[in-house]
């Protein structure tokens, strides 16, 4: 038996030399073939999702389609906008065409759950958010100041498969 580098060799009858594997490193090697498969498992499925292309303004939120069925969803955001940096918050249980109240520039969200945001879209760049959406009506809105007031809403309806 000989060592070379982290190898270990042994000599066979014949002469020759044949590597013996470094049991020391099964468990760590099986560690990390586990995590990835977990990883992968608990990855979020979009392929059956709807897919929801969001569109933010200057003054506007648009969303294709306004109404999905219960189940995954994929927001597919662009801010189209000409020098604004938006932003997407969704949330839960609004009432459509409702129109929320403003403290200092920000619509008060008080009573509405927030299911997810995206932060920080640049003009020109997209983001996707996926979720799991329930039947009722949310609120999609951009809070950054000034933006909800300037008309930077939408409401999604999800209705029963």
């Amino acid at each position: 038996m000989c060592a070379r580098g982290s190898e270990v060799w042994q000599r066979r009858g014949d002469g020759d030399a044949e590597r013996i594997p470094d049991m020391n490193r099964l468990p760590a090697r099986v560690g990390i073939v586990l995590l990835a498969l977990v990883l992968v498992a608990c990855a979020p499925d979009a392929s059956n999702a709807a897919r929801i292309a969001v569109e933010l303004a200057d003054d506007s939120i648009t969303l294709d389609p306004g109404e999905v069925g219960a189940g995954r969803v994929v927001f597919d955001t662009l801010n189209v906008s000409t020098g604004l940096v938006h932003e997407i918050e969704v949330f839960e249980g609004g009432s459509a065409g409702a129109i929320l109240p403003v403290d200092n520039t920000v619509a008060d969200t008080n009573g509405l759950r927030l299911i997810d945001e995206v932060e920080d879209v640049v003009p020109g760049a997209s983001a996707s958010l996926a979720m799991d959406v329930r039947p009722g009506t949310y609120l999609i809105i951009c809070n950054l100041p000034g933006h909800y007031t300037s008309g930077m809403w939408a409401y999604l309806t999800v209705g029963d498969n």
